[in-house]
This record gives C-alpha cells, sequence and structure tokens, in this order.
C-alpha cells in the first residue's frame, strides 16, 4: 500500500498594491471619525465646564446666604487679601504653598505675577491662592476653577500659564474700582439687589492674555460706559475653549453656554493676540453677541439697555 505525497500549502502576503488599498481605507476611516472624535471632546469639555460653573455659582450663593447677602469681592489684587482690612476676595493672586505668616499666606514678592518677572508663578502658586480666597470652603477642589479644555497652562510663554479659567464680572461686590469701566456708585453689593436673576450671569470663562491681566483683576468683558455709543469695548476677551461657544453660571444657581454668531467676536475670543496683529478693530458695532452680553452683565440693571 502505498502512502499518498501530502499538498505542501502555501501562503501568499500582501501584494504593495494591497497594502496600498489598505491603508488608504484606513486613512479615509480616521478622515471620517476624526471630526466626530473631535466633536465629542469639545462636547465632554463643555459638559465638564458647566459643571464647574454650577459649583461655582452655588458657592457663591452660598456665601452670600452666610455672609448677610452681601456680595463676595471680586476684585482680586493684595488689597482684597485677608487680613488686609478690605473685604476678602473670592480668590486671591498666587502666593507660595505652605509658608504663612498668621492669618494669611505669604505672597508671592511683589511684582512677581506683575509686570515683566511674572514667569516666577508656578501653577502650585496659582492654586494657593484659589485656596486662600474667601470661596474656598464652599468648592475644596481645585479642579473646579479650571475647564479642560483651557491648555494655557502647557502654552511655552511662561506668562500665559494661566490655571484658572472662571472670573467674576465687575459692577458687583464690595469692591468699588473706578477704573473698571463702571461707575463705582452703580456697584451692586447685596445678592438680595440683582433683579433677574436668572437673566444675570456671575461667571464667565476668560481669556488672560497679557502680562498686566495676571494679576487677576476683575473682568469688565464691556465698557458699560459706552452703553449708547454705536461701537462697544470688550475690555478682556472671553474663551471659546470648547467649539464657537463660552459658559455662563447665573445668580439663580443655572448655567448657559452662549455660541458666538458675529465672526469678529468669535475670532476676538479666539485668539485677541493674532487678531490685533492683523489690524483688526477692538471696537464693535452694536449686534446680537453685544447685546447678549450687555444685557446679562450683573450691572446692566443700573444702565440704560442699547
Amino acid at each position: 500500500m502505498s502512502k499518498s505525497k501530502g499538498t505542501k500549502k502555501t501562503f501568499k502576503g500582501f501584494t504593495l498594491i494591497e497594502l496600498l488599498v489598505v491603508i488608504s481605507i484606513i486613512a479615509l476611516l480616521v478622515s471620517i471619525l476624526m471630526p466626530a472624535l473631535n466633536k465629542a471632546k469639545q462636547q465632554a469639555y463643555q459638559v465638564a465646564c458647566s459643571s464647574n460653573q454650577k459649583n461655582l455659582v452655588l458657592a457663591w450663593i452660598q456665601y452670600n446666604d452666610s455672609n448677610n447677602d452681601n456680595i463676595v469681592a471680586h476684585y482680586v489684587t493684595e488689597s482684597h487679601m485677608r487680613g488686609s482690612g478690605n473685604p476678602h476676595s473670592w480668590v486671591e493672586p498666587p502666593q507660595i504653598p505652605g509658608d504663612s505668616t498668621g492669618p494669611d499666606f505669604s505672597l508671592v514678592p511683589s511684582g512677581r505675577y506683575r509686570g515683566a518677572v511674572g514667569s516666577n508663578v508656578t501653577e502650585g502658586m496659582r492654586k494657593t491662592g484659589l485656596r486662600a480666597g474667601a470661596m474656598w470652603k464652599y468648592l475644596k477642589e481645585e479642579e473646579v476653577f479650571h475647564c479642560p479644555g483651557d491648555k494655557r497652562q502647557k502654552e511655552g510663554d511662561l506668562d500665559k500659564q494661566m490655571y484658572r479659567t472662571y472670573a467674576i464680572p465687575s459692577g458687583i461686590g464690595a469692591a468699588k474700582n473706578s477704573n473698571s469701566g463702571i461707575a463705582s456708585d452703580k456697584f451692586i453689593t447685596k445678592a438680595s439687589a440683582i433683579k433677574f436673576s436668572s437673566e444675570k450671569y456671575i461667571f464667565a470663562e476668560v481669556s488672560y492674555d497679557n502680562n498686566w491681566q495676571k494679576n487677576y483683576p476683575d473682568q469688565f468683558i464691556i465698557d458699560m460706559n459706552l452703553k449708547n455709543s454705536a461701537t462697544k469695548t470688550l475690555w478682556v476677551p472671553l474663551s471659546i475653549w470648547h467649539g464657537k461657544s463660552s459658559t455662563f453660571g447665573f445668580a439663580d444657581g443655572h448655567v448657559e453656554s452662549r455660541k458666538w454668531l458675529n465672526k469678529d467676536i468669535a475670532d476676538y475670543f479666539r485668539d485677541r493676540s493674532a487678531y490685533r496683529a492683523a489690524g483688526r478693530p477692538e471696537s464693535f458695532t452694536d449686534n446680537e453677541d453685544l447685546e447678549w452680553l450687555f444685557n446679562r452683565f450683573p450691572n446692566s440693571q443700573n444702565y440704560q439697555k442699547h
């Protein structure tokens, strides 16, 4: 009986053309999926940002309720630090972590968080300033102050490596700064004095993008003294780290997202430095976005609507 010889199987590999076809298909799929993935990421940032602002505005309400309806000071300077004799601000300037002198954390040496040598400020110093603020006991989490879409702390320019994303607009609270674009006699100091609280934002996403802003002042956002002018000046750009929109926390505790419709304003918010470099005007003609910002500014009740 003879044995039959087994047949040898051979395996053929991919040809170059087949490999190129596969690579092309993968590249096509990636190009299709990337916008969807990017959109999903932006939506996740917005959800996290909205959650942060919800926590912030509820803490703001708690502070007011615990302090006889007095609104927490919003202007963040040395003059409003603990023990300074002035109302304690909601957050404080960057400070040296773990170094305390009496009731206050030790200040970063004068000029370290202001002016040309601001690059000496570390993220730890910034977070220490947050913990020293008047609202910290109602929050207890540093992450609440930071939108995950805010990547400034990873930028190459050390002067712009901010951590805090959110700010309280000027015109409310104990601080009365005459240079804030709002007359000092029009400040609102009691929470109950804010009319239509569901229509007035208390927290906004703000983009600090120059040396002066690293001092963490209050946020003028829009120059109220130009209310009757055909054009309006935006003092500080809002941030759009999740799509073409910004989130706001309102005085009644709810949060809204605003999608910017005007291209010039959206471009200004996206990158003010590039906007200025292109020589584009920073005074904007009245439009739907400016109307929205003005009418919902917490202090706008003391000014004529335009």
